[in-house]
């Protein structure tokens, strides 16, 4: 899983916790188409700005928007990145700066599993179709149990670039009980739960694939670093829709509305593409918000990191969005995700931290 900054590919405590300002909809018609592990509970972290968390000065703060609390990971120096809600009812991340996969319980308990490849920098995470999780590591693709088991397979050499080898960048469980992932090499890429590997051209030449996600149709929607972003079947057939001559796309995921939902991070904008392509952005008031991760929420509405502008962005199917400061300074929020209590949980990148935002 890639890290974006201005187009450069790169026990509770509380903290804060007043509100957002809601804007939108603005709307643009865009274009059809472990070796060991540590278990310890989190120090908790007070934080917040003297505006208390709310974004602009146009509206008045209002708490019942929701409130932030950050947890630091007990290992120093962990970048956190990708994170999931895992099968086992806790949440599951990656640790890229110290080679772990970790897991946080609801109640704010962390264990760290170090993954066995000496140097790996764990990317994006999911739950497979065998209830493990499932991560990336450049060369490798890793599975990791709930009780800590790891598993690595290394994509085969044949899948890499006269440029360079194999390196999977973001992953996400299929409808046809296989794991798919991005290759930056140029393609989409395959393992079965058994470690079979398969690799399939992403079209459109292909421009370094990005994020990817299961859509609403039963395919996969993935982006890359072009105005496009693609759609491939389970039988690998890649078809694009280009979103506007300004775009440049991160992060994607289906929401609960029926369409997907991407992170264009070169226009600043949110894109709402139908499964027929028809697409729909909508404009973040942060300028320069550095847009990347990307989750469904439990509320029916798509949350989203803005890594440059150190909030959580939050959208409605009708393209109202409403944003969080993060009450850390500088903390690159990258990986979202819906929490197995209700809530959206998210990795702050650099400072070590995992975020929760109560609804």
């Amino acid at each position: 899983m890639r890290i974006r900054a201005f187009g450069i590919a790169l026990s509770f405590a509380a903290s804060m916790g007043c509100g957002a300002v809601e804007f939108g909809p603005a709307a643009d018609a865009g274009a059809a188409a472990d070796g060991g592990s540590s278990d310890a509970p989190s120090a908790g972290d007070a934080g917040g700005g003297s505006d208390g968390g709310c974004v602009g000065n146009a509206l008045p703060c209002d708490v019942s928007h929701g409130s932030i609390t950050e947890l630091s990971i007990p290992t120093p120096g962990s970048r956190p990145i990708g994170i999931t809600a895992g099968p086992d009812g806790n949440l599951w991340f990656t640790e890229s700066g110290t080679g772990k996969i970790g897991r946080l319980t609801p109640d704010g308990r962390f264990t760290e599993h170090a993954i066995p490849t000496s140097g790996a920098a764990p990317g994006a995470i999911v739950v497979g179709p065998n209830a493990n999780l499932w991560f990336t590591e450049g060369g490798k693709i890793g599975e990791v149990t709930t009780a800590g088991a790891f598993t690595e397979f290394a994509i085969p050499a044949s899948f890499g670039s006269p440029e360079g080898g194999p390196s999977a960048d973001s992953i996400a469980a299929g409808a046809d009980g296989n794991l798919w992932f991005t290759n930056i090499a140029g393609s989409i890429d395959k393992i079965t739960p058994a470690g079979v590997f398969s690799s399939y051209s992403a079209g459109d030449g292909l421009v370094a694939p990005m994020d990817i996600a299961p859509g609403p149709d039963g395919n996969l929607w993935f982006t890359q670093e072009s105005t496009n972003i693609g759609r491939i079947t389970t039988a690998g057939v890649v078809t694009t829709i280009m979103l506007s001559s300004q775009s440049e796309t991160g992060g994607i995921v289906a929401g609960k509305d029926g369409n997907v939902w991407i992170a264009d991070w070169q226009a600043n904008k949110i894109a709402r593409v139908t499964t027929a392509g028809v697409v729909t952005e909508f404009a973040v008031p942060a300028g320069n918000a550095g847009l990347q991760g990307m989750a469904a929420g439990p509320d029916g509405n798509v949350w989203f990191t803005e890594r440059d502008a150190n909030r959580i962005g939050r959208i409605t199917p009708a393209g109202v969005v409403t944003e969080y400061r993060i009450p850390s300074g500088q903390a690159s929020p990258t990986g979202i995700t819906a929490g197995p209590d209700g809530n959206v949980w998210f990795t702050e990148t650099a400072v070590g931290k995992i975020g929760r935002i109560v609804r």
